[in-house]
């Protein structure tokens, strides 16, 4: 909760906030560093971007991720344009909004959680060290560029 509020100095200053509306985000980046891969990256995999790394997913895309962001993106919605017209009457999208941050972090967090932990891509869950050279010698034929 700490985390969450330091993260969002900004709650409670201004109901219009469209950083709330990112709050997903943060919470598939804790879900997936935090719990998914306990803290364990493929740092050799991070310097590379085509589909030998662990992190190019389906053709570059983590349909995870974003299945996550918009589970946690879109209950924030109706809520957010009630603000920006001016209708807000106290429902239950207001009352959503009104706690956007948590709710779009929690529900992200879960839904990237969950997916990750039951359906993970091929090379998504090994360890491997970094290896300067290795990457040294990945780049040295200039056929990749950095």
């Amino acid at each position: 909760m700490v985390c969450i509020l330091s993260m969002c100095r900004w709650c409670g200053r201004s109901k219009l906030s469209a950083y709330n509306l990112q709050s997903p985000m943060t919470g598939i980046l804790i879900s997936d560093y935090f719990l998914f891969r306990k803290q364990k990256l493929r740092i050799d995999d991070l310097y590379i971007g085509n589909d030998d790394s662990a992190y190019w997913y389906f053709k570059g895309f983590n349909w995870r991720a974003f299945t996550a962001w918009t589970m946690g993106l879109w209950p924030l919605l109706p809520g957010f344009v009630r603000q920006i017209k001016g209708t807000s009457s106290g429902n239950g999208w207001d009352h959503l909004y009104d706690v956007s941050y948590f709710f779009g972090f929690l529900v992200a967090l879960l839904v990237y959680w969950g997916l990750s932990a039951t359906v993970p891509s091929e090379m998504q869950s090994n360890v491997s060290s970094f290896e300067p050279k290795l990457h040294t010698e990945l780049h040295k034929d200039g056929s990749e560029s950095a």
